[in-house]
């Protein structure tokens, strides 16, 4: 499993957690990175306090880490990884995010619950006597509903602990819970049921299946609907009949009320139900308790002798088509019937009934439509872990430990300000003016340092003043580091030059082609992983160059010689200054604390008042 990882700032704690965000890279190109600045300066006119960053203003520190978010772990046929969860810092703040993968995304997986502790110690992450973590009393505990795909959680150094910082181990114990939903489709079930041996009527002790009733020879070629191509004529059990399997009514004269049932299941929701039925002579029906209809009864014929005015012989062959839909369930459900035959005899004027004149049957047709819930995949959820070491416990549940990342800081040389080179090109031995505003260049050097290993040195060079006559071209020359890397020249913006620095060798490059030009350089060495280095202290009585660990020397093309560090003719100015004007006026005729001579004298901060 490969995520798409995020770029992965955090945000600067402000009392809470932020879910999500995009992040910000730090540009390698110092260069760039200084250009940028300067345009945000311009653009931004209030800068915001630290409290009011948005949480996708604040830079990573250092290099990604990530541990895999396991799932269900506890054994290796179990266990699954359904993402990573990503741990980065800022300058004081630490953030832990959790990120399911692409593909477990694609698959519809989501993250319901998370809980983070960060603790100094494995003893800080609460856990029972027997070293089961408790996710539920960790300092950020989250329910995600709707679920979610990815979560951060963000918390300052200082409520880690008292001293927290970079370098520090702390321990993390990520857990989540991450569900993936049911996966189903809806279809539609129909069945049919006929009147038959499987309808039990109750005999007066129990329930029975019915027999196959004698069928009159007008029963079948009268009815309005031929249910006897799905049905049966049935009845209570009686003397045989001449036709096969199937016996006569007990009570030709009298009459009969039978008690039906039929028992059926029905299979998901139902959308639609019907019943078709009639009887020789009446009947009434009900679907799990609830009386639905009747006919061919009225009045009290349940009590009543069952005589013509209590139960009609003469509309029986209308088959009535009932809706039962209301009345179905999901699960089980229950058909009731009572099937009703008249009496027959000189109370209605009649003579009495035989079995073949006076006859009792049912018969039926039920069909139902139910729509079935059919799961293609089951609901599935499962607890997670950001990978690492087991607690002690013996559940299964994991830590794992970050080491907190120092952050990007730039250092400038010397501290608090720009240093002002200043050139006098005469040769010493002739009559030098001492007016060092031959060529004048501020320099802004800037360190990048992760914690005390420097990755970036940049030199800004930016020609201020050129009152000479001679030209000259201007190298920058350094070999201090005491590692290798490589390096960016560029002018007036553009990349000229790159290649590796080797620090045996050095390096020297031409950073002002001609000093009249007045364009900006800017060199760029840069290390990785780090180098070990630290600026030297500044010396107030060193004026010539001394204090730098560097060489921005000039060549005059005049005279062909070449100005260095150490030379009385390079002037070094911790501070911004303003050199000697016009052409020729010596420097102690405008700082008297200069003394006069070839070549002067300065004192510490000569350039004061």
């Amino acid at each position: 499993m490969s995520p798409t990882g995020p770029s992965f700032p955090c945000a600067e704690y402000q009392g809470g957690s932020y879910q999500r965000g995009d992040g910000m890279k730090v540009m390698r190109n110092r260069y760039a990175a200084l250009a940028l600045a300067a345009l945000l300066a311009t653009v931004l006119a209030v800068p915001a306090a630290a409290n009011d960053v948005p949480p996708d203003e604040c830079v990573q520190c250092g290099e990604d880490f990530s541990v895999d978010l396991i799932a269900g772990g506890g054994n290796s046929k179990s266990a699954l990884d359904v993402g990573e969860v990503f741990v980065s810092n800022c300058e004081s703040t630490m953030c832990v995010q959790f990120q399911l993968g692409d593909a477990e995304i694609a698959e519809g997986w989501v993250i319901t619950e998370t809980h983070v502790e960060v603790a100094t110690s494995l003893g800080g992450i609460p856990q029972t006597k027997k070293g089961n973590p408790i996710p539920g009393a960790f300092e950020d505990i989250q329910d995600h509903d709707p679920g979610v795909t990815d979560y951060k959680y963000c918390v300052s150094f200082e409520d880690i602990g008292v001293d927290v910082g970079p370098g520090d181990e702390v321990f993390i114990a990520a857990h989540a819970v991450v569900e993936l939903p049911e996966i189903s489709h809806v279809e539609r079930r129909s069945f049919c049921i006929g009147s038959d041996a499987d309808t039990l009527y109750w005999n007066g002790a129990d329930w029975v299946s019915s027999a196959f009733a004698w069928v009159h020879p007008s029963w079948n070629s009268n009815l309005s609907i031929p249910l006897y191509n799905d049905a049966e004529w049935i009845w209570e059990d009686g003397p045989v009949s001449p036709q096969e399997g199937r016996v006569y009514v007990d009570s030709p004269i009298m009459g009969d009320i039978i008690e039906f049932m039929r028992g059926f299941m029905v299979e998901g929701t139902p959308v639609s139900g019907s019943l078709a039925i009639t009887t020789d002579n009446g009947y009434e029906f009900g679907v799990n308790g609830t009386t639905v209809g009747s006919a061919q009864l009225s009045g009290d014929w349940r009590t009543s002798d069952l005589t013509q005015p209590f139960c009609d012989r003469d509309n029986w062959q209308s088959v009535e088509v009932w809706d039962i839909t209301p009345y179905l369930a999901e699960g089980a459900n229950t058909l009731a019937i009572t099937g009703v035959n008249e009496y027959m005899g000189p109370l209605d004027g009649d003579a009495n009934g035989t079995p073949t004149s006076n006859p009792g049957g049912l018969i039926y047709k039920m069909c139902v439509d139910s729509d079935v819930t059919v799961i293609d995949r089951p609901y599935r959820e499962e607890t997670a872990w950001g990978d690492g070491e087991d607690f002690p416990g013996a559940n299964w549940a994991t830590y794992f430990t970050y080491t907190i990342q120092y952050c990007p800081t730039d250092e400038q040389f010397p501290e608090g300000g720009t240093m002002s080179v200043a050139f006098e090109d005469l040769p010493l031995a002739s009559g030098n003016d001492w007016d060092y505003n031959d060529f004048v260049v501020d320099i802004d050097t800037v360190g990048t340092f992760v914690g005390p290993q420097l990755t970036d040195m940049s030199f800004t060079i930016r020609p201020q003043a050129k009152l000479a006559g001679y030209t000259h071209v201007m190298h920058m020359a350094a070999n201090a580091f005491g590692c290798d890397g490589t390096y960016e020249l560029y002018h007036g913006g553009s990349l000229v030059e790159s290649g590796v620095y080797d620090d045996s060798l050095g390096i020297d490059v031409i950073t002002v082609p001609n000093t009249g030009a007045f364009n900006d350089a800017v060199l760029v060495i840069s290390f990785d992983p780090g180098c070990a280095f630290a600026f030297p202290a500044w010396d107030d009585s060193l004026y010539h160059g001394e204090s730098l660990f560097f060489d921005p020397y000039i060549v005059v093309n005049n005279t062909g010689e070449e100005i260095h560090t150490g030379d009385p003719r390079m002037l070094t100015v911790p501070t911004d200054w303003s050199w000697p004007t016009p052409d020729g006026n010596a420097i102690w005729n405008v700082y008297t604390n200069v003394t006069a001579g070839n070549p002067p004298t300065f004192v510490p901060n000569w350039w004061m008042p």
